[in-house]
């Protein structure tokens, strides 16, 4: 975790470096088991020196003996930010939020799964960290999670009367998915949380500086550990085998000052070939202290041992079982 510290865009270039055109000699080596992989990473841009470097990649597990069958995903994540300390004085120093998270989704049966997940956040300008746990049930159309963390501020602290060496602040969030598939190229999502915090949250909120504590509104990955309650959907479309989009908007209310946050995203993404894909995307977020707009852009790699087999077969004449061959549209993916 150090080393990513010192070099936020280290995980990226990793991701540049695996993408190249020597991937596909790459997929015919890994392990059978290994049905199928995905590697991206991405970056953003807003006004006052907001800017963010990330990179994520998953692996699907299966049978030997169906490729067509995934048991199983492992998946990790990466995202490092940066902006100014002071949200509201762009020529403050600039902070870094290191956040990561990881885990592994096992599938029970169709229909059905079960995850368990690691993240944390490192912010060495104010001290803070977090380390986060949580635990998803997966029953389609349903998602339910439970997620418990700890905030914790390692540095001394004046009050009025004394001085204060650190604090703490725990988390239960509980979180309810609803996937709503309309056809094979659309489907709506809703989700929705709230968290519990003990000590209150406004007494956590109060022991560090509000324009601080503000400023991590600019890292929506770093809001899941400051945030009361939040809710809001998304709507994915595949409109050709080329272009796919996605629409979503959430309102959350945060530990932070200014409430609530308004956030939308918009994006439209270009499926290349079977394992190139790139998409662009418009990201507004408004509070009362600040209005942001960010500009993302993301490249993912993709092989799919069960597809790449099936394409393989028709090359060499062997025409597949009509019943084995899927359609190579990208896969919709939130």
């Amino acid at each position: 975790m150090a080393l990513l510290k010192k070099r936020p865009s280290l995980a990226f270039a990793v991701v540049v470096l695996l993408v190249s055109p020597f991937s596909s000699a790459f997929g015919a080596e890994i392990p059978h088991l290994l049905t199928g992989y995905d590697l991206s990473g991405s970056t953003s841009a807003a006004g006052g020196s907001i800017y963010t470097f990330g990179a994520a990649t998953t692996l699907h597990w299966g049978s030997s003996d169906d490729l067509s069958n995934r048991t199983a995903d492992t998946h990790f994540n990466y995202t490092s930010g940066i902006a100014p300390a002071n949200p509201f004085d762009p020529n403050s120093p600039l902070k870094h939020s290191d956040n990561w998270g990881g885990g592994v989704k096992i599938d029970l049966w169709e229909g059905a799964s079960i995850g368990v997940d690691l993240d944390g956040l490192e912010d060495s300008f104010e001290n803070l960290s977090t380390n986060g746990q949580k635990i998803t049930l997966g029953l389609e159309p349903f998602k339910f999670s439970y997620r418990f963390a700890q905030s914790a501020i390692n540095a001394a602290i004046p009050q009025a009367k004394s001085t204060v060496t650190g604090a703490l602040i725990y988390q239960n969030t509980f979180e309810l998915d609803y996937d709503w598939k309309m056809s094979d190229r659309s489907t709506i999502s809703f989700d929705g949380a709230y968290s519990i915090f003990n000590p209150p949250a406004p007494n956590f909120g109060n022991l560090i500086n509000a324009a601080a504590l503000a400023s991590f509104s600019n890292f929506q990955d770093t809001l899941q550990s400051f945030e009361e309650w939040k809710f809001g959907g998304t709507w994915l479309m595949l409109w050709t085998d080329l272009i796919d989009t996605s629409v979503s908007a959430h309102l959350s209310h945060e530990i932070i000052p200014a409430n609530p946050l308004i956030d939308t995203d918009l994006v439209i993404g270009f499926q290349f070939n079977p394992r190139f894909h790139v998409q662009l995307g418009w990201e507004y977020s408004h509070d009362p202290s600040q209005t942001l707009n960010t500009a993302n852009l993301e490249v993912r790699w993709s092989w799919d041992r069960y597809n790449e087999t099936v394409r393989g077969s028709v090359t060499k004449g062997q025409a597949p079982e009509p019943e084995s061959v899927e359609p190579s549209t990208p896969e919709l993916s939130k």
